[in-house]
């Protein structure tokens, strides 16, 4: 395992999100999105961990920034689809 890897803090923080231990989740996630400042998906599972802790606010940002950071790419359309019916 590589620390310096956004993918090793975003499966921590996926088996955090396994475990209910939703905001040590959050954590691994926000670092996920500092190692790698283009991949949407640290901050797709951030909302649902935000979700899950009744803040409805924080995670519509996170969504937010799913949906920018997809931006055109056809390999995250379905994702950004998601986040978008997400915010609704």
């Amino acid at each position: 395992l590589d620390p310096t890897q956004a993918r090793f803090y975003t499966g921590l923080g996926c088996c955090q999100m396994q475990l209910k231990e939703h905001q040590e989740a959050i954590s691994a996630f926000l670092m996920a999105s500092e190692l790698d400042r283009v991949d949407p998906l640290p901050f797709f599972y951030m909302s649902e961990c935000l979700l899950t802790l009744n803040a409805p606010i924080e995670a519509a940002i996170a969504l937010q920034t799913v949906i920018s950071r997809c931006g055109e790419n056809p390999l995250f359309e379905i994702l950004k689809n998601k986040a978008t019916l997400m915010i609704e």
